[in-house]
């Protein structure tokens, strides 16, 4: 708990440190139950979001043009003609935000930009669109990789007590705030392995 504490603290004061994980997702067809009522789960080109664009602050025509450069994929959830949730995925690159992207090593996969809109929460949302991004468009069983903020105490419970993901800290990513600038930084354990954060395409390293 003081550890949460002090990430906060550094947090407010601009210096972001964040656990990087890679690991697996399996779910046991036999216990993961039937998904919410009334609700039918998609996935495929993240440009199939653009009819939602007007329903929730978190997709933009922009946004979505820009995932779809990078052939990124999406699995989302409706009821009746209403979006409630989605997520987007992909590898190589995947921007963290607005200033810096995540360094995707070639073979893994990188969840980002995850949203349940408001009346649909509470719902196992989350853990369906897992289970149809996992069964549907990860076939190879490709790893995943996560990044956590050291302040997240939440995300970083859930992480270890979440018996579908079996994942390994492989190292530390971050970046320090500085006269508007977002400056990122990596732990050689992170570079090792190729994961790291670095300013987005035509952003001055400044």
């Amino acid at each position: 708990m003081l550890s949460y504490y002090f990430w906060k603290v550094l947090q407010r004061c601009g210096f972001n440190v964040c656990d990087v994980f890679c690991g697996g997702v399996h779910f046991d067809s036999s216990t993961v139950g039937e998904p919410p009522a009334a609700y039918e789960f998609f996935c495929g080109c993240v440009t199939e979001l653009t009819p939602y664009v007007d329903h929730t602050d978190a997709l933009s025509t922009e946004f979505l043009s820009e995932a779809a450069a990078k052939k990124h994929k999406c699995v989302w959830a409706i009821k009746g003609d209403e979006l409630a949730a989605f997520r987007i995925f992909g590898g190589h690159s995947a921007p963290v935000s607005n200033q810096l992207d995540l360094v995707v090593p070639d073979g893994l996969l990188y969840t980002y930009k995850g949203y349940t809109l408001p009346g649909h929460r509470r719902q196992g949302m989350a853990k369906w669109l897992s289970i149809v991004d996992e069964r549907q468009l990860n076939p190879e069983r490709k790893l995943w990789l996560w990044y956590i903020e050291k302040a997240n105490r939440p995300s970083h419970l859930q992480m270890q007590s979440d018996r579908n993901v079996n994942a390994t800290r492989i190292g530390q990513v971050g970046w320090f705030s500085l006269l508007g600038r977002e400056l990122p930084f990596s732990n050689g354990s992170a570079r090792r392995r190729g994961v790291q954060l670095a300013r987005q395409k035509g952003m001055s390293p400044q």
